[in-house]
């Protein structure tokens, strides 16, 4: 018999079950599952925190009322609490792992935003900053 014979039955074995009788490919299954949740729940919050808070920020001495808004919208979303946020969006929501997914990244953006916002405001009082500034070098253009 050929070596491909006997190597497809060595691999559907180690697939069906090694010697704890622990599957293999469900296993992998579920490592993509939640290297799935994993990106999503990764990649949605800087989507929508990290434009969010770039907003013409650096250039301006004064807050802009876009970025009051903003801010005071972040304020709001941290102050109802995450988990019966995620329960309640989950219980009308139909169950399904890209519902986990979206609703995770929608209730985790906001300490994305608040540190972006952050880093902004103290780059924007670095002494170089204000230098350029007064030297006629505005940022904003």
């Amino acid at each position: 018999m050929p070596l491909a014979f006997f190597y497809a039955f060595m691999v559907r074995a180690m697939l069906l079950g090694d010697a704890f009788s622990v599957s293999i490919l469900s296993f992998l299954i579920q490592f993509l599952i939640t290297l799935l949740i994993f990106i999503g729940v990764l990649l949605i919050p800087n989507l929508i925190a990290i434009p969010l808070k770039r907003i013409k920020i650096l250039g301006k001495k004064i807050s802009l009322p876009l970025d009051i808004v903003i801010t005071r919208f972040i304020e709001i979303v941290v102050s109802v609490p995450v988990l019966v946020l995620i329960l309640v969006i989950i219980a009308i929501a139909k169950p399904s792992i890209y519902n986990v997914m979206i609703i995770i990244g929608l209730v985790s953006w906001t300490g994305i935003a608040r540190f972006v916002r952050a880093e902004l405001l103290k780059i924007r009082r670095l002494e170089y900053i204000e230098a350029a500034d007064a030297l006629g070098f505005h940022i904003s253009e």
